[in-house]
């Protein structure tokens, strides 16, 4: 419609002779494709809403429809129609119709507008024609321009916004299906192997029984190490005599300055006292040396005794491990 509408502008700029005549013509041609252009810009608006609405819930359904088949227990294992299906599925969120509305809405603006533009390119050459018209046409013609500006901007857009939230459904949807999948093969094939799996389910349950035993000598042990952390961080007994006999010199010294001027006997007395207090202080380091190296030595074989009895217990612990995960695996593998 809007390219008949320029090659009749422009027959009609060609044959017409009055200005006011071929204004009056321009006039009724542009409103008339004006108003099948904004007719045909709400109906494909519309086809985009319908679109999203029809396509969404054709991708539920048919979500719903391979997953209820998937979990069914009368279900049987999938046919070349299900593969079909889900590969429909997988495409779904790609399907480009909501795209063609939006080209469809871009192409009739960009010939609307072609259509206004040979029109004022015609009517500048008119000597004489309403102004009013002009204005009316220079108003639409910004409002398409806007409008195709807009449409440029936001469509990519749009349906790029469209399509991953179809694909995030899609990919999670996909997701519950496959592991419904893979929990059907494995359950399908321990049906055909029951005996084996019978045998490597009592195994399972021998190593946790011996897991069990074994994780208690090991708590043992552990507390046997803790306790022994506590007691070598502890202060050793001369250490603590050293800190009484310190605090002994210490009064000593506050009751000397106590005493008057005329009692130089008491302050020799406690004089005699201190330095022999400082000496005892002198035995007193020399015994935390020897006390400390002796818990330092008892500690370290201690230790040393506790890990060589938790050395072979770790590796039996660490084989049962890897033994549960193996039959673990082996129970739980994709078929």
């Amino acid at each position: 419609t809007a390219n008949a509408t320029v090659r009749a502008i422009d027959v009609a700029y060609s044959q017409m002779k009055d200005s006011s005549e071929y204004a009056a013509f321009v006039d009724d041609a542009l409103e008339k494709t004006s108003m099948i252009a904004d007719a045909l810009i709400t109906l494909c608006k519309q086809n985009i809403e319908n679109e999203k609405l029809n396509r969404s819930t054709a991708l539920i359904r048919l979500n719903s429809r391979v997953f209820s088949e998937i979990t069914s227990p009368y279900s049987k294992k999938p046919t070349q129609a299900d593969i079909k299906k889900r590969e429909q599925l997988e495409m779904a969120p790609y399907d480009t119709a909501i795209f063609r509305q939006y080209k469809l809405i871009d192409n009739t603006l960009l010939f609307v507008l072609s259509a206004y533009r040979k029109a004022l390119g015609n009517l500048s050459n008119v000597a004489e024609y309403p102004e009013s018209l002009y204005v009316k046409m220079n108003s639409y013609l910004t409002k398409l321009i806007c409008m195709e500006r807009d449409l440029k901007s936001n469509m990519y857009a749009a349906e790029e916004k469209e399509l991953s939230g179809l694909t995030v459904q899609y990919i999670q949807k996909k997701a519950e299906i496959e592991e419904l999948e893979k929990k059907k093969r494995i359950e399908e094939y321990w049906a055909n192997h029951k005996e084996r799996k019978v045998e490597l389910e009592k195994e399972l349950a021998d190593l946790l029984v011996q897991k069990t035993d074994l994780q208690k000598i090991l708590m043992y042990y552990e507390k046997q190490i803790a306790e022994l952390n506590k007691v070598a961080q502890e202060d050793v007994p001369a250490k603590k005599e050293i800190e009484l006999t310190k605090n002994k010199i210490a009064q000593l010294a506050i009751d000397k300055t106590k005493l008057g001027l005329f009692k130089g006997k008491e302050k020799k007395a406690i004089d005699e006292q201190i330095v022999e207090l400082k000496q005892k202080i002198k035995d007193l380091e020399s015994l935390e040396i020897q006390q400390e190296t002796k818990i330092k030595v008892e500690y370290e074989n201690s230790m040393s005794t506790i890990q060589k009895a938790i050395s072979p217990i770790s590796e039996k612990m660490n084989s049962l491990e890897l033994r549960s995960d193996e039959i673990n695996e082996e129970l739980t593998k994709a078929r």
